[in-house]
């Protein structure tokens, strides 16, 4: 898992990919790990850009499971 956070001017966007998305999928490895929302994004509804999907943040995270059900990469904006 790659996430980064690139903030400019007041806005930020939080990208996460998976490395190996190939090789997960054919083992089946479940994906049991929690991606981490910083600071400035905690307060903000947090939608996926590329699947227009709504992501919850709990306990000041995402679940990787979710983030990755349709994509191999994910990119979190404030809604």
């Amino acid at each position: 898992l790659c996430c980064f956070l690139r903030q400019r001017d007041g806005a930020a966007i939080l990208v996460a990919a998976r490395r190996f998305p190939g090789s997960s999928e054919q083992s089946n490895a479940p994906i049991d790990v929690t991606v981490p929302i910083p600071a400035c994004l905690q307060k903000a509804r947090l939608r996926e850009l590329l699947t227009d999907r709504a992501m919850p943040v709990i306990d000041g995270g995402v679940a990787a499971r979710q983030l990755f059900v349709d994509l191999p990469v994910a990119v979190l904006v404030p809604t």
